[in-house]
């Protein structure tokens, strides 16, 4: 669906491209057969699996993503006003330095990976090699009357599936700040949700807060427990109690977790991780690589599968020991999920949800696929 080639802005005016959607150029369509018989956060889907915030960049995306048959699409973080994305490039090919993954979070330094441009040919083939990208956007955004207007467009959404609304604060000078932006563009994504107000909606308005984007200046909010707990404890206290949010995090220790879960556990309804490996990118000549001319950003994809792994281990071992359920708090599996046997390791790891980006950038075959390892009957009715 995306070009690396070309610029965010350029995806986002032109794309999603077909040309780039693996390995028969053209976008897969697919009905299923049956009611849906899994649940997301209270909402009937077909699918345990959907794609997290950021290949989904406006509607026109989570139109293709849905008809492909990802069940639950998050649309692509917003913000209260308009923020320009980093400059081109954007993704590139990187490849770690130590082998076939990137070492784990407690790694004193950051990994080091070397980056080159990605081809088409790198990811297409009935067969694509495992990848695994930069991603170096800092979370670009519309200006709400736009991205909003947007959101609406996709509602009300068909039944089996669910849409995500992604948002954060925008820093200012001071925390207190990014408090009041995150409290601001919390009501106009809900707003948005429910088409300006309604009364009613058959399902339940999911939101996400993304607490940790590797690409900004500072500490990702979700390191820092005391300033943590005291936003989500701001946006739950002007959110409509049937507004279920989702916590968007990276990595932590396993005391980080039970931290998390028992200050912060209670704000919300749900735990997506992990949201990259912040890592050092260069090319092989050491030079820096990246549009943001930092020689710092984000990982995703293959090489981060274990590391997804490892945090799904910790927040599934914390919420029991915390005595939550799965009802009172799910746990969203991102990271690495590019096959179907790594989206049931993840399943079998404890995961109430898996979601896949990288793979779903290229390959939107990989919903029929999961489809048909869990027997959930479908019908190709196009491409």
């Amino acid at each position: 669906m995306y070009d690396p080639s070309r610029s965010y802005d350029e995806n986002h005016a032109e794309g999603p491209f077909p040309e780039w959607c693996f390995p028969h150029k053209v976008f897969p369509k697919l009905r299923f057969l049956e009611e849906p018989s899994f649940s997301f956060l209270g909402q009937r889907v077909h699918l345990p699996f959907g794609v997290p915030a950021g290949p989904l960049l406006n509607a026109r995306f989570v139109q293709v993503a849905w008809a492909a048959g990802v069940s639950v699409c998050t649309y692509k973080t917003v913000r209260s006003r308009r923020y320009e994305s980093h400059p081109h490039p954007n993704v590139t090919l990187v490849s770690s330095r130590e082998g076939n993954r990137l070492p784990l979070h407690a790694a004193a330094t950051p990994p080091s990976v070397v980056a080159c441009p990605l081809t088409a040919e790198q990811v297409s083939g009935e067969r694509p090699a495992p990848i695994s990208i930069s991603n170096s956007f800092g979370v670009p955004s519309q200006e709400p009357v736009k991205w909003s207007g947007d959101v609406k467009s996709l509602l009300p959404s068909q039944r089996g599936r669910c849409l995500v609304l992604s948002f954060q604060g925008t820093r200012g000078a001071q925390f207190e700040e990014l408090v009041e932006d995150a409290k601001q563009v919390q009501q106009q994504a809900t707003t948005a949700l429910t088409q300006g107000g309604a009364d009613a909606k058959a399902d339940p308005v999911i939101l996400e807060v993304n607490l940790s984007c590797p690409n900004e200046a500072g500490e990702p909010l979700y390191r820092n427990l005391k300033q943590c707990v005291s936003l989500l404890k701001a946006l739950a206290a002007e959110r409509d109690p049937e507004v279920r949010l989702i916590a968007k995090v990276g990595s932590l220790p396993s005391d980080g977790c039970d931290a998390f879960l028992a200050e912060a556990g209670e704000f919300v309804d749900a735990i997506s991780s992990i949201n990259t490996v912040f890592s050092e990118i260069r090319a092989e000549s050491g030079k820096i690589v990246l549009g943001s001319g930092s020689a710092f950003g984000g990982v995703c994809g293959h090489a981060i599968f274990e590391e997804n792994m490892c945090m799904l281990s910790r927040w599934t071992a914390a919420r029991e020991r915390l005595r939550l359920s799965a009802d009172q708090l799910a746990c969203i599996s991102v990271g690495g999920v590019d096959s179907v046997s790594r989206f049931h390791r993840a399943l079998e790891g404890g995961a109430d949800h898996v979601q896949a980006a990288t793979a779903c950038m290229w390959n939107l075959s990989l919903p029929a696929q999961i489809a048909e390892s869990l027997s959930v009957p479908f019908e190709v009715t196009h491409g």
